[in-house]
């Protein structure tokens, strides 16, 4: 199903609750690596299949680990799905 536009931020959002989800975390801590946070092989794909459908584009897995800190990650997505 095709996503509507979204901006910047709504893209920085998505990716931030996302991120929290799968890590189970309740603090946004957007300086450590998400396996330095407990993520997993298993956890980084199910962030990436999530993100893939909620922001309605297919998503690298190399993307987390290029950009691993959750700021680093979703300014990449923003600037990627908003551009």
């Amino acid at each position: 199903m095709p996503v509507p536009s979204l901006a910047a931020a709504d893209v920085r959002r998505i990716v931030t609750e996302r991120w929290m989800a799968v890590l189970q975390q309740d603090e946004e801590l957007e300086d450590y690596t998400f396996f330095e946070l407990g993520g997993t092989s298993i956890a980084a794909s199910q962030l990436i299949l999530q993100l893939g459908r909620d922001l309605g584009q297919r998503i690298p897995l190399a993307a987390l680990g290029d950009h691993p800190t959750l700021g680093q990650f979703r300014d990449h997505l923003a600037g990627l799905i908003t551009s």
